[in-house]
């Protein structure tokens, strides 16, 4: 998991450390090169950008050939200088004109409004496109969005609109105000992220701030879809006196459990936090960003609680829609919040993990590919910050031999036990149905609920494999 971070220098940059708001911005633009340091050893955030510097980061965005512009048209700005040639691109591009007909004020800071325009004209030159814009439509909200100057009004509003500048913290946007190289490496990774991939980098600062602490007492957590909601209560049977937790939900499949345990990321769509009690609709989407779009895909067990933006509530579902929302459950007094891009959202099960846990997982990856299942496995034991793990073969999926040979004794064959054992344990002499079932690969008959789901028989004789497991590995006596 993510744990809280510490004081350790970013890029190099003593001046800039990982518990900064800016240090994952300071880091990108530094990694591409689109801004460098005062020095060797310092960022000097607070210091304010000037024209001629963002002028030059956006050419350097852009990937601009500036070979060509050589003169521009601006008393203040002669041939020859290390800015010339991208003042000169951008007022031809008309992404920057001057502060007056011959004076570009190359060395004036630029402002927030000036930015914003840029980078507005910047986006419509290059046809930069946000396909998760925030829910607010201009900067009218703004308590001082009188003070944008009109000529500015439109790059401003874009800016807002699109998550690419924010207020100050206060109800303000302070348009006229200098903008820092923080708050500069911050737009400017907005707007490089934003070119590359379509939509701005997700705000993951509260699944950050997760940590793990230690367990006082072993806990075993079962973690899969309705297969696993059968065998829970025998194990809490089974083990007298420990706490067993499922967050197993019907139909969830292995990356949906990955996601509400963390070891994915479970993103929700840009949206407004009302200042009440109140249940808006939402949209989930996992690490594709393809939307889950129904229970099925992603159950509320182990979901809820969740935290969005610092705001505690509840994810619900509502079958007749298909459609996920949310309700706040934190407590008063309320104010509304605006989600304003593609943020993390931090589920109950990741709130949850310590490091003693036990977790017992029954994934199942529709697209039967064995080395993305591994991999997915994988993800989920090292986010959990536990050795402590059974994996359990999907019932009717036969790649325990696979399994076994990438986590060796973790691994129960459940697949094999019911093609081959099962019945014998359970008493049961086979029938007709249970011998051609067996012969098909699938779960007998006899051991069944329905057309797939195991009956008591079957979960217990499961359960059975499991203690069997979980003492083999030392984790119960």
């Amino acid at each position: 998991p993510l744990y809280a971070a510490d004081n350790a220098p970013v890029a190099g940059f003593r001046d800039v450390t990982e518990n900064k708001w800016y240090a994952e911005a300071v880091a990108y633009v530094a990694e591409k090169e689109l801004m460098t340091g005062t020095s060797a050893t310092t960022f000097d955030p607070s210091v304010t950008l000037t024209r001629a510097m963002t002028v030059q980061i956006l050419a350097q965005i852009a990937g601009a050939d500036l070979s060509a512009y050589t003169e521009t048209p601006f008393t203040d700005v002669p041939a020859g200088k290390w800015y010339t040639s991208s003042v000169a691109w951008a007022n031809e591009n008309e992404i920057a004109t001057g502060i007056s007909d011959d004076t570009f004020g190359y060395k004036n800071p630029v402002t927030r409004e000036q930015l914003a325009l840029m980078i507005c004209k910047f986006a419509e030159k290059y046809e930069i496109v946000n396909l998760f814009p925030t829910p607010t439509e201009n900067a009218d909200g703004f308590a001082d969005a009188d003070k944008i100057h009109s000529w500015a009004k439109e790059g401003v509003d874009w800016a807002v609109k699109y998550g690419m500048i924010s207020g100050m913290g206060n109800g303000n946007l302070d348009p006229r105000g200098t903008a820092t190289r923080a708050q500069a490496a911050q737009i400017f990774y907005n707007l490089d992220y934003l070119k590359n991939n379509s939509y701005l980098p997700p705000d993951t600062s509260d699944a950050d701030a997760v940590t793990v602490e230690e367990s006082d007492k072993t806990r075993f957590f079962c973690w899969g879809d309705s297969h696993t909601q059968g065998y829970d209560d025998d194990l809490r049977e089974a083990l007298p006196g420990q706490i067993v937790r499922s967050y197993a939900s019907g139909g969830d499949l292995g990356e949906h459990v990955a996601m509400k345990m963390g070891a994915m990321p479970l993103y929700v769509d840009p949206f407004v936090i009302p200042a009440a009690k109140q249940t808006v609709k939402i949209v989930l989407r996992g690490e594709n960003l393809q939307p889950v779009d129904s229970l099925a895909d992603l159950g509320t067990e182990g979901l809820s609680p969740v935290t969005i933006c610092g705001v505690k509530g509840h994810i619900s579902y509502n079958g007749d829609e298909d459609a996920f929302y949310f309700t706040r459950s934190d407590n008063a007094p309320y104010e509304e919040i605006t989600v304003s891009r593609l943020t993390r959202v931090v589920t109950k099960g990741m709130s949850d993990l310590k490091t003693g846990d036990v977790h017992i997982i029954c994934a199942f990856d529709e697209n039967e590919d064995i080395d993305k299942y591994i991999e997915m496995l994988h993800r989920m034991i090292d986010y959990t910050a536990s050795n402590k793990y059974v994996i359990l073969v999907y019932p009717y999926a036969n790649y325990g031999e696979a399994l076994i040979a990438e986590f060796g004794d973790h691994v129960v064959d459940t697949h094999t036990y019911f093609m081959t054992q099962a019945l014998e344990d359970a008493g049961i002499e086979p029938t007709e149905q249970d011998l051609e079932d067996i012969a098909n690969s699938y779960v007998p008959e006899s051991l069944r609920s329905d057309s797939e789901h195991g009956n008591s028989i079957f979960n217990e004789l499961l359960t059975n494999l499991i203690v069997a497991k979980l003492t083999e590995l030392g984790y119960i006596a």
